[in-house]
């Protein structure tokens, strides 16, 4: 049984899992994710040593898209949101005009196997189930180490949807993961290990296929 953060999802978890050998192997990676809970803080790249290569490659796996590049956006820099248009998604983020969100995206890319293989295999409320006990694990910690890391940087509506980002990445993969499905957790366990590094909050609407990313 893992440490006592993620308890709640090993006991929903692993009495089911296809494959208990991979699902162990999932939680053995989320060993950052555990961090974030102990400490209520996110410990970002900084602007410096962020491999911006390595982050565009992982986004263009993870989320099968063309992804060319990315831009970082520093959360020492202070920035005011400007309304452009009635239509709230319109936004600049330090000047920069927003796209997709991540949590989007990532939605977009694996609804299928997420919604059709948790429903098949274990029922329609599992997927409830699952999201509960990863929220009911982290308590307030991710929400509040988001909040302190960009306060001030980009708007509140931008912030839940980093924050939702960020929680779906772990509860897709854990649901990869207790299916067996060793494919999608390959997939997906890069971008388990940089999405609390280096968050990637949206593609940039002028640049299709450059992200917006978050750096210290």
């Amino acid at each position: 049984m893992p440490q006592n953060e993620l308890r709640a999802i090993w006991q929903l978890l692993h009495p089911v899992a296809k494959d208990p050998n991979l699902l162990h192997h999932a939680i053995d990676r989320l060993e950052r994710f555990r961090q974030v809970i102990r400490s209520k803080r996110l410990n970002l790249e900084s602007d410096y040593s962020c491999n911006r290569d390595l982050v565009t490659k992982i986004l263009a796996s993870s989320l099968n898209r063309q992804v060319i590049g990315c831009t970082t956006i520093s959360t020492s820099t202070k920035t005011k949101d400007i309304r452009l248009t009635s239509d709230e998604k319109f936004r600049l983020v330090s000047g920069l005009l927003i796209g997709e969100g991540f949590w989007q995206v990532l939605w977009t890319r694996y609804r299928y196997w997420w919604t059709s293989g948790l429903d098949r295999t274990f029922g329609d409320d599992f997927k409830t189930k699952l999201r509960q006990a990863v929220i009911r694990s982290a308590g307030d910690s991710l929400e509040i180490a988001v909040a302190q890391a960009v306060k001030g940087t980009i708007w509140e509506r931008h912030r839940a949807s980093l924050q939702n980002g960020m929680w779906d990445v772990i509860i897709y993969y854990l649901g990869f993961a207790v299916l067996g499905d060793q494919k999608l957790v390959s997939q997906l366990e890069p971008l388990v290990r940089y999405v609390l590094l280096t968050p990637p909050l949206c593609d940039r609407r002028e640049a299709p296929g450059n992200w917006i990313i978050l750096v210290s």
